[in-house]
């Protein structure tokens, strides 16, 4: 197998506003910047969390506006873009990035935020869905051996994620590794994509891509395998 074979740029994590407030950029102007860096798929991964419960009388429509503009701008833009989400629990500040998903889960999703993530884990487990543990040495996270996996490449250029030492934990309880680029800021596009051998088709394909472990990545422009 050679690196050649790994062609496809997918991006795993990113923001957009205003569906995630710390977000500068809306939906359609991070689809451009996508566009311009040469990636072939965007994951759409806003925050999921008790907050925006609180605050929108229809969180989940006001969630899914931000993914429906990035996916008919990526149309425009010849970049395919998928569904998924940042979610977090109101036990702790612990943030987990879902694929394999969409607007039924998301429905359903909303009322374990308050019931946390050993009573998700046992609820939403299946073979179409993958929740993966965000940056899980950033200060303030607890980690949680029990998801499918862990983000060991997290290029946030603002946090210190102790990349190093959250890919020695993947290894050691041998989670499926993803990297991103948890992009929020200009700049900090496309820092952390995968390369596949072929382009998911929608996020639950995606959640089979990363099951399968059969991808390799490129950090700030450097082929890690």
């Amino acid at each position: 197998m050679t690196k050649n074979q790994y062609k496809y740029k997918i991006e795993l994590h990113a923001h957009t506003h205003p569906a995630s407030g710390c977000a500068d950029f809306k939906p359609r102007e991070v689809v451009r910047l996508y566009a311009d860096a040469g990636v072939d798929g965007l994951t759409i991964t806003n925050h999921l969390v008790p907050d925006l419960f609180w605050s929108k009388k229809d969180a989940v429509k006001y969630f899914l506006n931000d993914f429906y503009d990035a996916y008919y701008e990526g149309k425009r833009q010849n970049i395919r873009v998928y569904l998924g989400a940042e979610i977090r629990f109101e036990e702790n500040y612990n943030d987990y990035l879902v694929y394999g998903i969409d607007e039924d889960y998301l429905n359903r999703v909303t009322r374990y935020l308050p019931l946390g993530i050993e009573r998700y884990l046992h609820d939403f487990r299946s073979d179409e869905s993958i929740i993966i543990q965000a940056h899980p040495f950033r200060a303030g996270m607890s980690r949680v051996p029990q998801t499918d996996g862990a983000e060991a490449y997290n290029m946030h250029p603002y946090h210190n994620n102790r990349n190093e030492i959250a890919f020695a934990y993947a290894k050691e309880h041998n989670h499926i590794i993803i990297a991103g680029s948890d992009f929020h800021h200009k700049g900090s596009q496309a820092l952390g994509l995968t390369l596949s051998k072929t382009l998911p088709a929608d996020s639950f394909e995606l959640a089979k891509l990363l099951k399968s472990r059969d991808y390799i990545f490129l950090l700030g422009g450097e082929v890690y395998e």
